[in-house]
């Protein structure tokens, strides 16, 4: 199943604490579709994640996994 997606929004915030660096990730995802009413209008949904631990990598591989499960996983 393909599903057109793009990336609206991605931010990073590491926090350190001792010797630990914490990086949390935060992505929103825009899904774009007709809604296919008579008017066709176009309804432009968005769906966000977030992942956080010690790898930036991780994190944001983890905040984008966490959203494009949500858009999955979404009944219209």
């Amino acid at each position: 199943m393909q599903e057109p997606v793009k990336l609206l929004e991605y931010s990073m915030n590491v926090v350190k604490e001792g010797i630990n660096i914490i990086a949390t990730a935060h992505v929103v995802l825009y899904k774009d579709h007709n809604t296919h009413s008579l008017s066709e209008e176009n309804v432009h949904q968005t769906f966000s994640g977030t992942g956080s631990g010690f790898d930036v990598v991780v994190s944001s591989v983890e905040a984008y996994i966490v959203a494009l499960n949500k858009m999955l996983g979404f009944k219209e």
